[in-house]
């Protein structure tokens, strides 16, 4: 693990094969951390490529330089990051594999930076954008994605403070149900200590209510409320037991992302595919390079 500076961060990143290979950059959602991509990122460094895995702002060893400086979670704060976190290595353009937030942050850098973005591999579908508050959603959809509502209750601080664990132990078996309940908890085990940070809770809180951000940002974050489409060589990996991911939602893989190099969905594998199937996702990058 190293460490490095960006204007707001101390940011712990994993990094892996020479520094100057071909860069592939990893980028992680919630409730993860960076250690998910390890056996990718091992198997690609072997290959001669260089891969990144930063630690987001509010996970494990990653840190904010001041006090003073806004606890902020909303999309365009976290791609500033990333682009802030490559120039401070000196990488101009990479591949960029995403999962949860990390694909909402890699398709956003893909859309409105595709300079900087040379492939692009997502772990689900299109999810720049918030859902539009104008239009009634589906009853399937509300129920599939009820863990956001309930991080816009009076429950949600308590829950991310004192019960975060379990909590995360009750997503990852719902969302990967064919995962090997040992080999889950093995690897949960590994990253529960990367919520226990000062600034975890408001972090999360901000990303999913939504009510606080950069106003220095906004003309970012107003660009994404738009929903831009993804121009970058795109491939799409899902899960077919992963139950975040809807008919509806796939329909519009097309319409998002104009330029699908390959779609791969995987019977038997859940939400987490980069830690279910590692070997198989290396093997997909690889090829994409």
């Amino acid at each position: 693990m190293k460490k490095l500076f960006t204007s707001s961060l101390e940011v712990a990143i994993l990094e892996r094969g020479p520094v100057d290979g071909r860069v592939v950059f990893f980028l992680h959602g919630f409730p993860d951390d960076a250690t998910g991509f390890l056996p990718i990122m091992n198997v690609l460094a072997d290959q001669g490529i260089r891969t990144i895995a930063p630690y987001m702002r509010g996970f494990g060893p990653t840190t904010f330089r001041d006090e003073a400086i806004p606890r902020l979670g909303d999309t365009a704060s976290l791609m500033m990051d990333v682009l802030e976190i490559m120039d401070a290595l000196g990488v101009d353009n990479a591949t960029f594999a995403g999962h949860g937030w990390g694909a909402r942050i890699a398709q956003g850098l893909a859309a409105l930076y595709p300079e900087h973005v040379e492939r692009l591999l997502t772990f689900g579908g299109y999810a720049i954008a918030p859902p539009n508050k104008d239009l009634l959603p589906t009853y399937s959809v509300l129920q599939k994605h009820w863990f956001e509502h309930l991080l816009n209750t009076p429950y949600a601080e308590r829950i991310l403070e004192e019960d975060m664990e379990r909590f995360a132990k009750y997503l990852w078996a719902i969302w990967s149900p064919g995962w090997d309940a040992t080999e889950r908890e093995i690897a949960l085990a590994g990253v529960v200590k990367s919520f226990l940070t000062p600034d975890f809770v408001e972090i999360v809180l901000s990303a999913y209510t939504g009510k606080r951000s950069n106003p220095r940002l906004f003309d970012v974050q107003a660009a994404l409320s738009e929903r831009p489409k993804v121009t970058v060589p795109t491939t799409i990996i899902r899960g077919g037991q992963d139950p975040l991911e809807t008919p509806t939602h796939i329909a519009k893989d097309e319409v998002c992302f104009t330029s699908i190099k390959q779609k791969i969905t995987w019977p038997k594998v859940g939400n987490f595919a980069h830690r279910e199937k590692p070997a198989a996702v290396a093997k997909v990058l690889l090829n994409m390079m």
